[in-house]
């Protein structure tokens, strides 16, 4: 793939009606606005491109990862017939669409569609700075876009709005690594998002934005050694370093600092080994896709259960596990576990075998998979579509230039192409 990129030359709309929805789709995500929705007109817009595009069609069927994700359905309608919960169980549906909308969109324009993804952190910076300006216009006061120390600008959650920074400035860090007219608005919105990613106090977050900027830099001293990258992260350290020191009540300083795994996990113990004991109970396929919240509260209904976890509060119980992978075992069990795990794995080695092209979605994956070490699972139609959909863009890209994967995936680039 030529990493000299032009935008939508010679359109086509058999080709390009897909690519649209997908943009819209980003902008949705990017604000958190309506996602069911922009998915669904993004859904629309594929099916009229796979009526009127037969090559897309048949490349599209030979998707392995489409082909795996088929299992997702038979999980959840086991769990549905021969369990209490799972009600939920079409939102799997959800994946396999958002999967297919970023396969299509990356097969059928792979350099503007990895390019478009700039889109996401420029709608992220320009609603945070409307919302900035509305409040100061309005007289309204600029607190209240803070709940207690932490930002929450245009989204209601303090944790949601710090992944929301933490993606844009995953895609700004992959988009570095290929040429284009765009680099001073990367590097711009990079520090921007970044200050923004620590006014949130979002520890699973930064912490994931940490390990995404470790990887870009390993990266480009084994493949690139771009000198202006180096800058940049010198830079970068400084500024986090800079902030951290004058920080005050800083969650996350606190967390690096105090040596306490009780101040880490924030509580997460308990609900942790309750989601372990709620796996227990169903092992092979679960209790359901979004069943832990029903799961819970009939766990915590056992007599003698809710003495043993005080601290879940039993009238407002929670989600999610706030655990990736319990909340996989306890809502889809080991065969849910088995699939996520293919897709991890495939992922990442698709995704490394075609880089720089496709840096930007794996760091996206990179990101989501530490921050739900400790925080989100897929529990929310929001939260899922960036695993998703940044699988199918890795795919589309990898099936574009139809490159096997290398055996030891990221001792040997091996570029697409």
């Amino acid at each position: 793939m030529s990493q000299n990129y032009v935008f939508m030359s010679k359109f086509d709309l058999k080709k390009d009606f897909v690519v649209i929805g997908y943009s819209l789709f980003l902008f949705s995500l990017a604000l958190e606005f309506c996602v069911n929705e922009f998915r669904t007109f993004a859904l629309i817009v594929l099916f009229v491109s796979l009526w009127s595009s037969p090559d897309l069609r048949t490349r599209m069927l030979s998707s392995n990862l489409l082909k795996i994700s088929l299992f997702f359905p038979v999980i959840a309608l086991l769990a549905w017939v021969f369990g209490p919960f799972g009600s939920d169980g079409l939102k799997v549906f959800d994946w396999l669409f958002c999967l297919a909308i970023g396969n299509a969109a990356a097969q059928s324009r792979p350099r503007e569609t990895i390019f478009l993804l700039i889109l996401f952190p420029i709608t992220v910076f320009v609603a945070s700075i409307v919302t900035f300006a509305c409040y100061y216009f309005q007289d309204m006061p600029v607190q209240d876009l803070y709940y207690g120390d932490r930002l929450r600008m245009y989204n209601e959650s303090t944790n949601r709005m710090g992944l929301t920074f933490a993606f844009g400035i995953s895609i700004c860090s992959g988009l570095f690594f290929l040429k284009s007219s765009f680099v001073l608005l990367l590097r711009f919105l990079f520090f921007v998002l970044l200050g923004l990613c620590w006014m949130t106090q979002s520890r699973s977050a930064f912490f994931a934005v940490f390990v995404v900027l470790v990887i870009s830099g390993v990266h480009n001293f084994m493949f690139r050694n771009d000198k202006a990258f180096w800058h940049l992260f010198v830079a970068m350290l400084f500024a986090i370093i800079g902030v951290a020191f004058f920080s005050e009540n800083s969650r996350i300083v606190h967390t690096l600092t105090s040596g306490s795994l009780e101040y880490l996990f924030n509580g997460r113990e308990e609900i942790w080994r309750a989601a372990w004991e709620i796996f227990q109970k169903s092992p092979i396929y679960g209790f359901g896709v979004d069943s832990f919240h029903d799961t819970l509260s009939a766990h915590l209904a056992i007599p003698g259960n809710a003495e043993r976890f005080p601290g879940l509060p039993v009238p407002n119980i929670f989600w999610n596990a706030h655990q990736i992978v319990l909340g996989i075992l306890a809502e889809m069990g080991f065969a849910g576990l088995a699939v996520f795990i293919y897709f991890v794995i495939r992922g990442l080695r698709m995704g490394f075998a075609c880089s720089p092209e496709t840096l930007a979605p794996l760091f996206i994956l990179i990101a989501y998979l530490v921050a739900g070490i400790g925080g989100y699972g897929f529990h929310r139609s929001w939260n899922s579509a960036f695993f998703f959909l940044s699988l199918g863009l890795i795919e589309g890209v990898y099936m574009n230039r139809d490159v096997p994967i290398p055996e030891a995936c990221g001792l040997k680039h091996q570029p697409c192409g």
